[in-house]
């Protein structure tokens, strides 16, 4: 349903029904929203089709790419946590638990076509993934720096009741790893994780 050919001439027309309830009520869950807007820290060019974006930290987001090129270039951009041996994006941790490795179901991917019309924007409004490294392939060559890609931390919006600085740069790195944690597992409710199920997760393994 989803592919521009779908034949949906089987489709049925909607059927109207009563509303469940005459009260309505705002949602009482904090808002998700992008919090911290992240630059690119290093962008490492491996040919002129493909390139690896480091933005220094691993979070829960998306990416906004800005970028200029002739229409119909096809550009992915594929989110994941960590490289191999040789600086490429590494998807192991993710593939292992997840789905097909090839075209046909992409995940943590973003997939962009180009107008042709001046500078092209995209940034995803329904989905979220966790990352640190984006690895941006074009199917046509491109010129791209540092600036076309920015990241955007996404969370549920909660107030901080409290905060942890000390002396020791040890102890203040710990707090904020635990609390950068903790909030890129919080999209409504607690996840598992935000690279690979991002279901809600109940606490079991502290049961277990």
């Amino acid at each position: 349903w989803s592919s521009p050919d779908f034949d949906d001439k089987q489709w049925k027309d909607v059927l109207n029904r009563a509303a469940p309830s005459r009260q309505i009520t705002a949602q009482a869950l904090h808002p998700i929203r992008h919090t911290q807007e992240i630059p690119a820290k290093e962008m490492k060019r491996i040919n002129d089709r493909t390139w690896l974006f480091d933005f220094g930290r691993n979070i829960a987001g998306v990416t906004r790419i800005k970028v200029a090129g002739e229409e119909g270039t096809v550009i992915r951009l594929e989110h994941g946590e960590r490289l191999d041996s040789i600086g490429r994006l590494d998807m192991s941790n993710i593939d292992l638990h997840y789905r097909p490795t090839d075209d046909s179901d992409p995940f943590q991917t973003d997939i962009f076509i180009l107008s042709g019309k001046g500078e092209d924007e995209f940034m995803p409004r329904f989905n979220y993934k966790g990352f640190q490294y984006v690895e941006v392939t074009s199917d046509r060559p491109l010129e791209l720096s540092k600036e076309n890609l920015t990241a955007y931390f996404m969370h549920s919006d909660v107030p901080a009741s409290g905060n942890i600085h000390s002396s020791n740069e040890t102890l203040n790195k710990i707090w904020q790893a635990g609390n950068a944690a903790y909030l890129s597992n919080l999209f409504g409710y607690p996840t598992d994780c935000p690279q690979r199920e991002k279901n809600g997760w109940t606490g079991d393994a502290h049961i277990a």
